[in-house]
């Protein structure tokens, strides 16, 4: 395919992927499971000749800082939904809210799901995706008559 720019992902991959923390390192493998998959995903920006490719390698450090981070951020966000997790039901059950979308069937299925995310071992950046439905911009479409909204534990 692209002789060259594949040796360069290659090299790129065995100078730096294999020195990563197991866990930063399966996230990226994930993601990308070898060089060839990497090199599609990035070719769109190397396909342009007037780019210079300087042979430099990547600072660990500051990817494995940015890894634990948003794995703080992260266990962060848990931490405060097992804070607050009763006051949320009690909430939804006192806001005028379309019914259609939080009635009690579904707070509590996405209530258990969440539950569970928070009790496990935060290793990737995952999220499940019914945490949408209590982002602060989600609820304000759907409470009816403009009800403030003056919790903090919901996502912005």
């Amino acid at each position: 395919m692209y002789p060259i720019k594949l040796r360069a992902i290659q090299n790129f991959w065995r100078n730096n992927i294999y020195y990563f923390s197991q866990d930063v390192a399966a996230i990226f493998i994930k993601k990308w499971s070898d060089p060839q998959k990497l090199l599609e995903y990035l070719y769109k920006w190397l396909d342009n000749s007037h780019l210079q490719i300087y042979q430099k390698k990547i600072e660990i450090k500051t990817i494995e800082q940015k890894h634990i981070k948003l794995i703080n951020q992260i266990k962060n966000l848990k931490n405060i939904w097992n804070q607050e997790k009763n006051n949320i039901f009690l909430l939804f059950s006192q806001l005028k809210i379309n019914k259609k979308i939080y009635n009690q069937k579904n707070l509590k299925i996405w209530y258990e799901r969440i539950q569970s995310w928070t009790t496990k071992k935060t290793y990737n950046y995952k999220f499940p995706n019914i945490l949408k439905y209590f982002s602060l911009k989600k609820i304000k479409n759907h409470v009816k008559n403009h009800t403030k909204l003056r919790y903090h534990f919901f996502i912005k």
